[in-house]
């Protein structure tokens, strides 16, 4: 993970947070909603989706969070700033 390889080098601490939302309509409702740039999909189908949602790669022997992201007014962001700032 490159992340991990920069954070090695300098005196930065790895944080990795994981936004994750379950169900394909809301994603597939977001990318049509969307600007995207000339590097970002526009669309994906359902299986592909959900595939590649359980293969998500996540950092081995690092805490990390995972954050719902379904309802976007009800996050909680003092988890997440809680978080960061954890040494």
């Amino acid at each position: 993970m490159q992340g991990l390889g920069l954070c090695s080098k300098t005196e930065v601490s790895y944080k990795y947070i994981e936004c994750v939302v379950e169900e394909y309509s809301v994603i597939r409702k977001r990318l049509k909603q969307r600007n995207n740039l000339a590097t970002q999909i526009n669309e994906v189908s359902e299986n592909l989706y959900y595939r590649d949602y359980k293969k998500s790669i996540k950092p081995e022997n690092k805490t990390y969070i995972t954050i719902n992201t379904m309802d976007l007014t009800n996050l909680n962001l003092d988890n997440v700033m809680a978080y960061i700032y954890h040494k």
